[in-house]
């Protein structure tokens, strides 16, 4: 069987060029397979594998082992298919094979994918020199691309392939947006994300990869369906195809590629009514002083561009206005839109939107405001045997706001239902007797234009009764010595002083000062290891001072003189023969002996004794 030259050709690269494909690619004198995979060529239908007559060169091994395998890592070609679907066969005819390993011919395998794992048909049986064997695949899926490999392990074979069924898939693009005169139109300038599609694939064949070219320049995306903004005038060319591409999205199996011509013109101005409004108004981005014809650039929700041209009569600019506001309790001024504002305000600018004229124009005002609150601080003196009631009226929180304030006064009796007026001055007297007083303060303010009286009244609290002379003894019992008025008494001494008190009376103070004496006493004691002394606990020798009370509840200073000895106490072991003597004692058994002392101090040893 003789070798049959086949000239195939690998694409490298899709262009659309005047609704024309230009399909750049790599010829070959070799049969199509592949040594990995993903590189493999594929054929857009069986018809074009039909009577195919090639040969085994690769020497690649394989890179996946399919479970239906039963040889090693051989070498393997891959090739690639797809169809329309269905079922199909593909018959192997094997002719002469140079054998130069255990097994001579080809073994096939078909999988949808290029790991072995997805396979359709694999039986591992090696067709031989001179024999074929036919393989039906049942159910193939429209436009998938299938893989299969040759094994032929370190042989060099020739082969024949026949098909039956298979035909090409029904790969094809309508015309762009349904429009079969291929001119689509109008398009407004400015447009954004306008949608370009064709019909999606029938008769089964799942979505190709879509290319889309903008006169002639790739545009991303892989879908039949594009979204284009169009910002400028002009005519522009839209072309799309779509192909089917092995497992490394080497186009393949093209369909004819549509165009369309895309008419983008800008919109026509549109001219609106002539309009009356405000000083400063704001129209687009435009704020409007003097009156005349305005033109701004605009777009419409798509995107679109136009030109708005509106004629403005533009009214005089309102005048602001000062305003003062004075207030009694604390209240606010409050606007003609309702907003609040408190004082102190100086000057303070108050815009006032759309609130003068019929055309609602914007107003401002610049309000000076203040807050005028005043109360007592009752006082009351001795004044030539009566009380002089003083209300010491202050104003609180004053704005200085350049305001000025004038007091009037009328005094009455609180009991007095008719009110008579007893003073008008700022101070009144009155009788050493308990009597209640009111008095009406009425202040007079004025803040620029504006005028306000403020009244209110306020009554005392004050016990006339007790603003008067007083007589007071006093008795002070102080130890050694005491310190009164800057002078220092260390015996009896009987004092009299006047004083004016908190009325400004006479306050006549007899003060009796007793002194009491602090004593001092001295105490020597011997103890062993610790002294307890008027329950304080001592350790060491020493001498030590402790501070009592005295009967006078004066100072007692107890001085102590403290000798404390310590008790010893020693262990010994002894070990002799019948007898031993210790300390003039003769001990005859073994055991444990205690013996005690007096030391030179009075404190016991302990002589304890293991003997």
């Amino acid at each position: 069987m003789f070798h049959k030259q086949v000239h195939w050709c690998r694409i490298l690269l899709i262009v659309l060029l005047n609704d024309t494909i230009i399909v750049l690619c790599q010829l070959n004198a070799q049969c199509p397979g592949a040594d990995q995979c993903e590189d493999a060529y594929v054929f857009c239908s069986l018809d074009e594998m039909n009577g195919f007559t090639c040969n085994t060169p690769g020497t690649t091994k394989g890179t996946c082992r399919p479970g239906c395998f039963v040889g090693g890592a051989n070498n393997r070609t891959w090739w690639a298919f797809v169809s329309q679907g269905g079922n199909v066969a593909i018959t192997l005819n094997v002719g002469s094979c140079i054998q130069n390993g255990v097994f001579a011919g080809i073994c096939v395998g078909f999988f949808g994918e290029c790991d072995c794992q997805d396979e359709i048909l694999c039986i591992g049986y090696y067709v031989q020199t001179n024999l074929s064997m036919t393989y039906q695949l049942p159910n193939l899926k429209p436009c998938k691309v299938y893989y299969m490999f040759f094994d032929h392990g370190d042989d060099n074979c020739d082969f024949t392939i026949n098909t039956s069924g298979g035909g090409p898939p029904n790969l094809s693009i309508s015309d762009i947006n349904n429009i079969p005169g291929g001119v689509i139109e109008p398009v407004c300038a400015g447009y954004c994300h306008y949608k370009l599609f064709v019909k999606p694939q029938t008769g089964g064949c799942p979505e190709p990869t879509y290319v889309w070219t903008l006169d002639g320049n790739p545009i991303p995306g892989k879908t039949n369906e594009l979204f284009l903004d169009f910002p400028d005038e002009g005519d522009f060319k839209i072309c799309v195809t779509a192909y089917i591409s092995n497992q490394n999205n080497s186009p393949a199996c093209q369909a004819v590629p549509k165009c369309a011509t895309v008419k983008v013109r800008r919109l026509p101005d549109r001219i609106g009514k002539p309009r009356t409004v405000c000083y400063g108004s704001q129209w687009h981005s435009q704020y409007l002083y003097t009156s005349g014809t305005y033109r701004e650039s605009l777009q419409d929700n798509n995107c679109c561009k136009f030109d708005s041209i509106v004629q403005f009569i533009i009214l005089p600019e309102p005048q602001t206005t000062d305003v003062y506001f004075i207030s009694c309790d604390n209240k606010p001024y409050v606007d003609i839109l309702g907003r609040s504002y408190f004082p102190c305000k100086d000057n303070f600018l108050v815009n006032l939107p759309k609130t003068t004229d019929i055309y609602k124009c914007d107003s401002s005002i610049r309000l000076t405001a203040i807050g005028v609150d005043y109360a007592p601080l009752w006082k009351a003196k001795c004044k030539n045997g009566k009380v002089e009631l003083d209300p010491n009226i202050n104003l609180i929180k004053q704005c200085n706001l350049g305001e000025s304030y004038e007091f009037d006064y009328k005094w009455y009796k609180k009991s007095d239902t008719a009110k008579a007026v007893i003073g008008t001055g700022v101070n009144i007297t009155v009788d050493t007797i308990n009597e209640d007083y009111c008095l009406d303060v009425k202040l007079h303010v004025e803040l620029g234009k504006t005028v306000l009286d403020c009244i209110k009244t306020f009554c005392d609290s004050i016990n006339e009764s007790q603003v008067k002379s007083t007589f007071e003894n006093r008795a002070i019992t102080l130890c050694d010595s005491a310190k009164f008025n800057g002078q220092t008494y260390s015996q009896d001494t009987q004092l009299t002083q006047q004083l004016k008190n908190i009325y400004g009376c006479d306050s006549i103070v007899n003060t009796q000062i007793t002194i009491q004496k602090s004593s001092t006493s001295y105490l020597t004691l011997n103890a062993c290891d610790s002294i307890v002394v008027n329950n304080q606990v001592y350790y060491q020798s020493g001498k030590y001072n402790q501070i009592l009370v005295n009967a006078n509840n004066c100072d007692s200073i107890l001085n102590l003189d403290l000798t404390i000895g310590q008790s010893r106490m020693i262990d010994l072991n002894y070990q002799g023969c019948d007898s031993i003597a210790v300390h003039g004692q003769t001990y005859y058994q073994s055991g444990t002996y205690t013996l005690r002392f007096s030391s030179p101090t009075g404190c016991d040893s302990i002589l304890n004794l293991q003997i």
